[in-house]
This record gives structure tokens, sequence and C-alpha cells, in this order.
């Protein structure tokens, strides 16, 4: 098998570099391995390769190089895949970039290809090629810029899984990311311990390690060490990195008087030989994925004092065992920690040896075996079917139909719910179609109660591994909803309506209630709007009544008349005037809800039956300018006083709700001078 990992640069230091060497290293021994460099910007490396694994470099920086990306017209032009801030490097991800690297993937015969970055995970979701797509995401998931999670969510299609270094950040990952259609597992990166004797943790030296930038709370460590030392004078900080707060944190240990004791030893490549000189490491950050340092401390024997941040220290530390746990930004409990192993050796020895021995799970050995069952279980992922068709009967019986194929003998169809982990997924089995052999069909029965309300998304599950597949839409059947006007049989409200999202996954949304307004029909005319509706559930008593909710408290709720037809259906009229005279802000919006009166909170109205899912753009209803009317309120008429000098009047459109719920919206207008 052949695997490449996609990196930012390899010329450089840091945990991303260090950790895919090592990596590289370990599978190279039963794989080929390729390492594709996105840039070059010097000549020699700092952390090397392994000589068996294969390197690329796309882009190269250097002046005296007789390929300059630089030169290139491209280099100049901006992004269209990467997110507009791709973890601060932007500057550099520019259009050339993009094309060579899918200039280079469309050549490849990679079996799998790995991106270690998430700009350029996003990337990889958009690109050609026959090969396997992981996402690896190195830093905290809650340090995703908004660009970048909005990148995943469109690239996730494209991709076979997003893997986390971190268990609890991949959990995190799934609820950030509910539209993912793609298994997101978490595999921590690896470390190989350096060859050299474990510290002894005899001697009176701290060290920290990582870039000196903000969240690292370098500041607060060395308010910390201070306190800790106060009576200890012998022990010394050092503190390994470069970064933008250097001279910032130089003024604070001249400030402290600590200008012999905290020593800033600058960024080194060897860090791992550094590590063994320590008899405690610390960490003050305010939040981390999977601190290598930690790790590279533990391996040597050091035990480790460290905040609990999300995510990764905690699932690295054994509090009490080998190492301490302290909250965020909490400098006096810190500096106890510190100063309870500072006096006492035989806690420092015992947490050491124990570290020594919990940092043997990152082994590269080990790591690499993690890999390995992973791209298999999404091999065989892959030759399960991705494509069904759907049809739903006139008995309300959702239908899925896929081919038969050798993967699909031990099958079944997975409705996975949209919020992971909110309820149970639901299984149905795949049989022969009676209507054509070449195909299997799982049926969801109209009487289900399985699938609760929201939406699921149907996979392809194969029984005997956690191997899985979403499953895109091949063509469909639900003429029957059309004009469907009846939820399924049962006491409770309930309808179902499957239907292929943007990127032609499939969904299944479920609306299973206790009781339901349904609105059947919305009328305006040039003073009015007339809304019928239905409701399930409850019954509509004397004294039932509309009610105009507002979102903003400084917007009054209001009620109006319901003219009953029957015990379960109703309309009512609304002059679009009810709601200019009530604005008191710009943009004024009420919800509608009917109060039955029978003792059950009020229900919103909705729009749900039918054959699509969308009635927000459907329904699309005109805006309305009434004539302008006199505010209620002495606030409410400071504000028209103020408005309606300068000839602002206001605009009223009903409209539904992404949520398919029914609203009515006021709009405040200037006219154009």
């Amino acid at each position: 098998m052949k695997i490449t990992f996609l990196i930012h640069s390899r010329y450089g230091i840091g945990g991303v570099i260090s950790s895919t060497a090592q990596l590289a290293s370990a599978l190279v021994d039963r794989h080929t391995v390729e390492v594709v460099s996105l840039h070059r910007d010097r000549d020699e490396v700092d952390i090397p390769l392994d000589p068996r694994v294969h390197a690329v470099d796309l882009l190269d920086w250097r002046a005296a190089s007789p390929d300059c990306a630089a030169d290139d017209p491209l280099a100049s032009v901006a992004p269209r895949l990467f997110p507009a801030k791709d973890g601060g490097r932007s500057k550099l991800n520019n259009r050339l970039v993009e094309v060579r690297l899918a200039r280079h993937l469309a050549a490849t015969d990679a079996d799998v290809v790995i991106s270690t970055h998430p700009g350029i995970g996003v990337v990889l979701g958009h690109l050609d090629g026959d090969f396997l797509r992981v996402a690896q995401i190195h830093q905290a998931s809650n340090t995703l810029s908004a660009d970048q999670r909005k990148g995943f969510e469109k690239a996730c299609h494209g991709l076979d899984a997003l893997m986390s270094v971190n268990s609890e950040d991949a959990h995190n990952l799934r609820r950030m990311l509910p539209r993912a259609r793609v298994p997101i597992g978490a595999i921590p990166n690896c470390l190989e311990p350096a060859p050299v004797a474990p510290s002894n943790t005899d001697g009176h030296t701290v060290i920290a390690a990582g870039r000196l930038e903000h969240r690292k709370h370098y500041d607060r460590l060395i308010r910390a060490f201070g306190l800790a030392t106060a009576e200890l004078p012998q022990w010394r900080l050092r503190i390994y990195g470069r970064g933008e707060e250097r001279a910032k944190l130089a003024r604070l240990i001249g400030e402290l008087g600590l200008d012999d004791r905290v020593l800033l030893m600058g960024a080194t490549s060897h860090l791992d030989m550094e590590w063994p000189k320590a008899s405690i490491a610390v960490s003050a950050s305010a939040t981390e994925c999977l601190p290598m340092n930690i790790i590279e401390a533990m391996s040597a024997g050091v035990p480790v004092v460290s905040t609990d941040c999300d995510y990764g220290p905690r699932e690295i530390i054994t509090e009490g065992q080998d190492g301490l746990l302290v909250p965020v930004d909490d400098v006096d409990s810190l500096a106890k920690a510190l100063e309870r192993l500072m006096r006492d050796p035989q806690l420092r020895r015992t947490m050491g040896s124990a570290a020594r021995r919990a940092a043997e799970r990152y082994r590269p050995r080990a790591i690499a075996g993690r890999w390995e069952q992973a791209i298999n279980q999404l091999a065989r992922s892959r030759e399960l079917p991705d494509r069904a068709r759907w049809y739903v009967a006139a008995n309300g019986d959702l239908a899925f139909e896929v081919a038969r194929t050798p993967a699909t003998a031990s099958a079944s169809l997975v409705c996975y719910p949209a919020r992971p982990g909110s309820r149970p997924e639901a299984a149905y089995p795949l049989l022969p179609d009676d209507r054509d052999s070449s195909l299997l069909r799982a049926v969801i029965p109209s009487v289900d109660q399985a699938l609760t309300e929201g939406d699921w998304y149907p996979h392809l599950q194969d029984t005997r591994s956690p191997a899985r597949r979403a499953l895109r839409c091949a063509g469909y059947d639900n003429r029957s909803q059309v004009d469907d006007r009846h939820p399924f049989p049962g006491s409770r409200f309930r309808y179902r309506l499957a239907f292929a999202d943007t990127d032609d996954t499939i969904t299944v949304r479920v609306w299973d209630r206790p009781s339901h307004a349904e609105v059947t029909q919305v009328c305006c005319d040039s003073e009015e709007f007339t809304v019928t509706f239905r409701v399930w559930g409850v019954q509509l008593a004397q004294g039932s009544r509309l009610l105009a909710v507002p979102r903003l408290e400084v917007s009054p709720a209001f009620e109006a008349r319901l003219t009953p037809e029957g015990e379960r259906c109703a309309t009512f009229r609304l002059p679009y005037t009810a709601f200019t005279r009530r604005r008191a802000t710009e943009h004024d919006v009420w919800d509608l809800r009917v109060d039955p009166a029978d003792g059950t909170p009020p229900l919103p109205l909705s729009r749900v039956f039918g054959d699509f899912p969308h009635v927000k753009q459907v329904y699309d209803y005109a805006p309305h300018v009434p004539d302008a009317v006199t505010a209620e309120s002495p606030v409410k008429r400071l504000f028209a006083s103020q408005t309606e000098q300068q000839g602002a009047r206001a605009r009223v459109r009903p409209f539904f709700t992404v949520h398919g719920t029914l609203a009515v919206n006021a709009v405040l207008i200037t006219p154009t001078v």
C-alpha cells in the first residue's frame, strides 16, 4: 500500500513535522510512504525523514531556485479552495498551491492520502483522485476558525474520514460538524523516545516547551514559578520555543526579579535531548489537542504539571499517578502543584517512572498499527455501494434500494442521528427486492417509531465490522407525498420526508410530537393575510386564540380571534397594520402560535406536509407596505415620530422560518430621495 502525507512544510520544527516524520518511518517498514511538502523556503531540514521515505516539495520559495514559486503569476492569485484564514498561513496558500497539489494528486498512485493541516484537508476534499482521503486535524477543534469549519462542512462529502489526535476532541468535532457524513475518529501522534538515559528527577530544573504565544500562557507560568520557588531558590525554569511574545516575557521575568532563574532558551530541534535534564515538566496552556511536549517529557521519565485544558492533557496524564492537573488560569494552583513536586523527590521519582510507562502507548509502531487498521476499515467502506434510490408507498412506508454486491451480503441499512450521541441509531435489514434480483431493499415502515424527531442520515453498515458508507441519491419516487394531508398511524403526530442534500447525500427528516398545528393555506391581499390550519393531538376549545409572540422584548405581544371550522381546523385574519403599529425597532419579528385553550401549551404554526423540505424558500410571500399608523406606547411613539418625520414606513411580510414555522416581520424602509 502506498501512503502519502500532505504537510504544510517539512522545513522547520514542530509537533506536526516531528510526528509525521516518525509515523512515516514506522509505516515504511511495510508500505511505500511519501511526504509531500507544499512549501520549501530553506536549504536544509531540521527534522530529517527516514531515507526510505520519498520526499516531494511542491513549491520552492528560495530566491536562488531555478523553479522559484514567486516567479509564477498564480502565486499572486487568491486561493479558491483554502479557507480564508488558514492557520495564519493564507499569504502562502495561494492559487498556485492548489494547482500544483491538484496536478500531483491527479498523477499519484497512492492508495491513501492523509492531510496534516485543516486547510489542506479542506482542499483535499475538493480534489479528484481514486484514493482514500483522510483529513488529520492536529489542533483542538475549538481553535478552528469559522472559515475552516465552513470549509469542512462543504468538503466533507469528498473525504473518507476526519481524524483528530484526541478522542475527546473527535467527539467535539462530531458535534461541530453534524452534517458530516464521514467517520470522525481519533489516532494520537507518535513519539520515539530519545536514545539517551531518562531523567533521574533529582535535579532542580523545570522545563516548558512550545511556541511563545498567548494561548500557551507563559506569563502565568512565570508568575506561578516565582510563587512556587519563593523558598526554593535553587530551582530553575527553562522555556524552549520562539514566538511573538518573547520580548513581553523577558520584561516580565525582569520585573519579577527572576532573571537568573527563568531562562528563555529559544527553539531547538533536539528537544528530546533536553527533557532528560528536567525533574519536572510544566504546561500552562489555555487549549491543547494532543501536546507532544507532554508526551516527550513523560517519555523521558519526567512527571508533568499541566493545566486541565481542552482537550489533550487529561487524555495523556493520569492525575496523581504520572502527573498533576490544575485548573486553567489558576496561578495559585499551578504554583502549589509545582511546589509539591519540588519538595518531594520520592514523588517525582514515582511519577516519573509511571510517566515513562504511560508514554509507551505513543510509540510509532503502535500508532502505525492503528493507522493501518483505520485505513483497512475505510477501504472496506469503499466496497459498499454509496448510491440508493428511495420511494414512498401510499401507506407511508419508506423503502431504499441499493445494488446487490459481494460487500452487501453482510450489510444493513443504518440511520444515524444528525446530532451524534443524542439518540441510538436504527438498523433495517437489506432483503432481496422482489421486483429486481440485482437490488436489495430496506423498508422503514410507516408505523416504525425508532426514528424520533430530527434529521437522520442513512448509511450502509457492514454488520461484521465498523465499516459504513453514507448513501447518496440515485433517484426517488415520492409522488404520494405531493398532496399528503395525513400523518402516519398512531396517537402522536408523525411524518417523515426523505430528500437529497446539497452534496446529494440523503437525509430523512422526521416529525414525531404529541401535538401539532399544520398550516394548510396562506392567502395575502392588499390589507391583510389569512391563514388556515389544522391541529393534531389537541382540540380547539372555547376561547382558543392566535398568539403573535415577539422575538424582542421591546416589541409587544398580541392575540387575534380564531374562526373555528370544526374541532380541528380554524382560520384567522391579521391586518398588516397590526404589526406596523406595534413595531419598536427597525426589524421586528413575531412568531405565530395557536393556544388551543385545552390546557396544553401553545403550538407553533408549521408547514410539514409535502414532498420537499425547504418551505422557507418555496413559500415566498410578497411584502406589503400599509398606510402609516401611529404607534401605541410613548416609547414606540417616540421611535415612530423619529422615523416617520423622515418619511419612513414599514414593510410587513409573513414567512416560514428555516424550521418551517410561520412568522411575520415588520422592516423599516426609508424612501429613496
